[in-house]
């Protein structure tokens, strides 16, 4: 029998939470060096040298900017989320419910928060309730 430690040989990998700008420069490459950077953060995680993990709000925030501050349409906006969402190289946390909400929002019918909620809700086989007359009955609950 053998009592001694089992040292692993294997590093642990590096988990990278990237913020929006990181998503936005490498989108826009509106400053190449910066695009070049996340470019490049980009790359270590595809190569598994480093796990990025991405959070809900970041992706919410890629949207809201694209479409209020540079004008990107719905269609746009859609292509570069599923872009991000879909890559495999990135952890996207509720990965399911976006890409069921991008369909949804990309039809133009309702606001990307609602469509995520209206999805995740579905994911997690719950009931979603709101004020907001302007969701279809079928979606959602009136409170």
């Amino acid at each position: 029998m053998n009592f001694l430690p089992r040292i692993s040989l294997r590093r642990k990998m590096k988990k990278v939470i990237p913020d929006t700008n990181v998503f936005l420069r490498f989108i826009l490459n509106d400053l190449p060096r910066q695009a070049d950077k996340a470019e490049q953060l980009f790359i270590k995680a595809k190569r598994g040298k480093t796990e990025l993990y991405v959070p809900q709000i970041v992706i919410f925030e890629i949207q809201f900017v694209l479409d209020k501050y540079y004008g990107f349409s719905r269609l746009e906006i859609v292509g570069k989320l599923k872009t991000i969402i879909s890559s495999t190289y990135l952890v996207v946390q509720d990965r399911a419910a976006f890409i069921k909400a991008l369909d949804h929002y990309e039809t133009g019918k309702i606001g990307f928060v609602d469509a995520f909620l209206i999805k995740l809700a579905e994911e997690e086989d719950a009931q979603m309730y709101s004020f907001d007359k302007g969701l279809s009955r079928e979606y959602v609950n009136s409170v």
